[in-house]
């Protein structure tokens, strides 16, 4: 039911009549604003101050009946308790533990100390463990030593020790390097052969072009191979060929030893000896 002197709230939804909305958070609550332009009589502001400090009535008698069922069950409880402890039958028997008590003390003061002094404790207890550790290595190590010791008895010329041959393993890298150079012997071998293109026998060789690359790959290998003779070390270039004489008269077919492309042979050495020969008379 409505109270007599309730008078309902009056709003408007600004938001469907207008663009610029007055939001209504912003605003005093029209309830308060009512009560203060209104005058109060002296029995409507004590009403008021006791709403506002006072609980209701309904709450107080909740409040009581939650109490009295609460002592209710402490009080059955009890009664409880001390029928069970009439119907024992026998002696009660009690054990002390005194490492118990030592625990209980280091967890209530490990209840109160402050974060350094836990940090303190800790480090402390680390530390500890640490040497333990240290001290029971050191004593299974020394326990070792003395344990061969005992065990080692003089066999002199009996000893295994003696028994090994040293030379069975210190042969086997060198018939690996052996090995390995061998191959590498036989695979540049094999490589001259297809460049002198033999016919029958390595004095003899077939010359029927000249090639510069395999000139230089030849005078290469001779280096490594003195025995072997180069495929085309027979050859002599005739400098008096008409058709190296532009390389004498003309700047175009002139011979640049700083060139990057420049390989240096014999038969460039004759040319340029020739050359310079040559410029020397004119």
């Amino acid at each position: 039911m409505l109270p007599e002197n309730y008078i309902p709230d009056e709003f408007v939804t600004d938001a469907l009549k207008h663009s610029k909305v007055k939001l209504m958070w912003d605003n005093d609550d029209p309830v308060y604003v009512q009560m203060v332009k209104r005058a109060f009589s002296g029995n409507e502001i004590n009403e008021n101050d006791f709403k506002t400090y006072l609980a209701s009535t309904d709450s107080d008698a909740t409040d009581i009946e939650e109490t009295k069922k609460k002592y209710r069950s402490l009080l059955l409880e009890t009664e409880n308790d001390l029928l069970s402890a009439k119907n024992v039958v026998g002696d009660m028997q009690v054990t002390f533990a005194p490492g118990l008590d030592d625990k209980k003390s280091e967890d209530v003061s490990c209840d109160h100390e402050t974060t350094l002094e836990k940090y303190k404790r800790k480090e402390k207890e680390r530390k500890e463990r640490k040497k333990e550790k240290k001290l029971s290595k050191f004593k299974e190590s020394s326990n070792n030593v003395d344990d061969i010791k005992k065990s080692q008895v003089d066999l002199g010329f009996d000893d295994p020790f003696f028994s090994k041959n040293p030379s069975i393993s210190s042969k086997k890298p060198r018939r690996r390097i052996n090995k390995k150079k061998e191959f590498i012997d036989n695979k540049e071998k094999a490589e001259l052969e297809l460049l002198m293109m033999e016919d029958g026998s390595l004095g003899t060789k077939k010359v029927d072009h000249f090639d510069m690359k395999e000139i230089l790959k030849i005078e290469k290998k001779k280096k490594k191979y003195v025995d072997t003779e180069g495929i085309q070390d027979d050859f002599e270039m005739d400098v008096n060929d008409p058709r190296f004489a532009s390389i004498y008269s003309s700047h175009h077919f002139a011979i640049d030893p700083a060139n990057p492309h420049f390989k240096k042979t014999k038969s460039m050495t004759k040319l340029l000896e020739e050359r310079r020969r040559r410029m020397n008379k004119t």
